[in-house]
């Protein structure tokens, strides 16, 4: 009887310590990978199965990355569906630094991508101005989905979110929607400093320079500056 109730015990125990699983199956449109995952900090690259000491899980759905900080993320994937499935996993914050992405299926890591608000259009992943990056999951596989970043200056809040590809036009009509308004802050900008040359005064001088300062600023929050303009060199 003793016995009997041990081995309960321990089973129960190692479900309590196994490592949770994001099922991902034919109907899943989105997900918030962080609610399931593991967090650490350091430069080296440590298998979780192996390091799982080194890791701490993640009671979260977002991340917050320190400056100044080589930080970790990983979690595991399994595709339950008939047939692989392609996902963006995006970041959600256009000052993400630099963030590379790992998928390791078997103990091997099958590829790597990077994408952040530090490199320029040609060493992104995508273009997408919510950084994202591309993932393939194999029908009936594990997937360790780990993402590495490094953040300058300030700390920030990141929260990734898988969308199938066939269904993330969300983040292209916001695009849309801000450029619009971009646009429209560029028309008074230049209309503000053209009146101001036809009709000198020092109350337009100072709106079109503060139509100017809002408009550059805009450009960098919003992540365009970083992508389109000033490349590499992100404020």
């Amino acid at each position: 009887m003793r016995k009997c109730i041990l081995t309960i015990l321990l089973h129960i125990g190692a479900c309590a310590m196994a490592q949770p699983v994001i099922l991902i199956d034919s109907n899943l449109q989105s997900i918030n990978i962080s609610k399931q995952g593991y967090v650490r900090t350091g430069n080296d690259f440590l298998p979780f199965d192996k390091f799982k000491e080194s890791w701490l899980a993640l009671a979260s759905d977002k991340l917050y990355w320190l400056p100044n900080n080589t930080q970790w993320f990983y979690c595991k994937l399994k595709n339950n569906a008939g047939k692989s499935r392609v996902f963006k996993l995006w970041l959600n914050n256009v000052q993400a630094g630099v963030t590379q992405m790992y998928l390791v299926r078997n103990g091997v890591i099958d590829s790597s991508q990077k994408t952040g608000s530090l490199l320029g259009p040609k060493q992104r992943s995508t273009g997408d101005r919510l950084l994202s990056m591309q993932v393939v999951l194999n029908a009936g596989e594990e997937t360790g989905l780990y993402l590495k970043s490094f953040r300058r200056q300030i700390g920030i809040t990141v929260s990734p979110m898988l969308y199938n590809v066939m269904n993330d036009n969300i983040n292209e009509r916001l695009d849309n929607w801000m450029i619009f308004g971009l646009s429209f802050m560029l028309i008074i900008s230049i209309t503000a400093l053209s009146i101001y040359f036809s009709f000198p005064s020092k109350e337009l001088f100072w709106f079109a320079a503060y139509s100017f300062a809002v408009l550059f600023y805009s450009i960098a929050v919003s992540g365009f500056g970083s992508l389109y303009i000033w490349g590499s060199f992100p404020l």
